[in-house]
């Protein structure tokens, strides 16, 4: 018997559920400065790397945080960045999540 791996998944920056061949991923809180950890990201690959794996998934939804992420949001969170004390590696690493959140998307 095999068991079929499972889209659930719970974690302080998204949750998801699988509803037959659809797999619902929701952001919770910031997605960009959720991004600066390394923990959050890695979560968020394995995730990927795990559903890929499963083929009754034939359809990804992405929701994103139902918190206010319009354009003064945005500007805001930039403004937090730069007075904060991250530094340039946070952001750098930021930005690569972003990408490798794209690719993974892509793959």
């Amino acid at each position: 018997m095999t068991i079929k791996p499972t889209a659930d998944q719970n974690s302080e920056f998204f949750s998801a559920e699988q509803f037959e061949n659809i797999a619902i991923l929701r952001f919770k809180g910031h997605f960009l400065y959720s991004t600066t950890d390394l923990t959050s990201r890695d979560k968020l690959l394995d995730y990927f790397d795990r559903i890929s794996k499963n083929e009754t998934i034939k359809v990804i939804v992405i929701i994103s945080s139902p918190e206010k992420t319009g354009n003064e949001e945005l500007l805001d969170f930039y403004r937090q960045i730069l007075i904060s004390k991250l530094g340039i590696n946070a952001i750098h690493r930021m930005f690569n999540v972003v990408d490798q959140f794209i690719l993974k998307l892509v793959d």
